[in-house]
């Protein structure tokens, strides 16, 4: 079974930056994926190369694993690739990324990210989830308008060498990750009480100053520990799915 912590360290804190076009696209998986933070409705961003080539029973693709998930193969040339845009991010956020500890860090939620992702995807394909054309064009869409339209899209994948075939490949992949939830993970009857969010405003008035008063900010208190519980059922799901699953870390 597992052969690391399935529950995630704590990671340097950072808060989101604009990023490169890579870390603004796709969604979610740090979301979903138990990485601090993050959960069903909340999608990170990150448009990712192909994360998961599946190279099982290839005695050399294996020496190139960072880890093996039911006998399919993480590469490191892909978990570099992924370190690397994290590690870019918590640096333009101003953490220092040489500690031995913030390396470390970083390196565990890369991976605990990665194989988290690959758990959801074989899971989903194991009962057929499939998006279709329509709903990964209406997403490529979405994204295009964020970023100006189709050709101001077009232009930002030719500058930074990302066919238009991979990024809907990786929507493909979020679509996939996302109705796979869906199914699985009923967060429709997630609420909030008035105790809790008043709870949660006393426990900010102390760790903070200059806090709004309470009747302004209790409906935004409310969304995010709603948020907060949603997110703690989508990591009881992947944690569940962890523990069936032959996970072996080779780093």
């Amino acid at each position: 079974m597992e052969e690391q912590e399935t529950r995630e360290k704590s990671t340097p804190k950072r808060s989101e930056g604009n990023g490169s076009l890579r870390k603004a696209i796709i969604v979610f998986v740090t979301t979903l994926v138990v990485l601090a933070g993050g959960g069903f409705g909340a999608f990170r961003a990150g448009l990712l190369d192909s994360l998961f080539a599946n190279n099982s029973g290839n005695e050399n693709a294996q020496s190139d694993s960072v880890a093996i998930v039911n006998n399919e193969n993480i590469m490191r040339a892909n978990f570099e690739d992924r370190l690397a845009q994290e590690t870019a991010q918590y640096q333009q956020q101003g953490i220092d990324v040489t500690t031995p500890e913030n390396i470390q860090q970083i390196q565990n939620q890369v991976m605990q990210t990665m194989v988290n992702e690959m758990l959801l995807v074989q899971n989903a394909n194991a009962v057929g989830i499939t998006p279709t054309e329509s709903e990964i064009n209406d997403r490529y869409s979405s994204i295009a308008e964020q970023y100006g339209g189709m050709d101001k899209l077009s232009e930002i994948l030719n500058q930074q060498g990302i066919a238009q075939d991979q990024v809907q490949s990786d929507i493909r992949r979020q679509l996939t990750i996302e109705h796979y939830l869906a199914t699985q993970v009923d967060t429709s009857g997630v609420t909030v009480s008035d105790e809790e969010a008043r709870a949660t405003y006393d426990q900010a008035i102390i760790r903070q100053t200059d806090v709004p008063p309470y009747e302004e900010v209790v409906e935004n208190i409310k969304q995010q520990v709603q948020q907060r519980k949603q997110d703690q059922l989508v990591s009881d799901f992947i944690l569940m799915l962890r523990e069936k699953s032959a996970i072996e870390v080779l780093l």
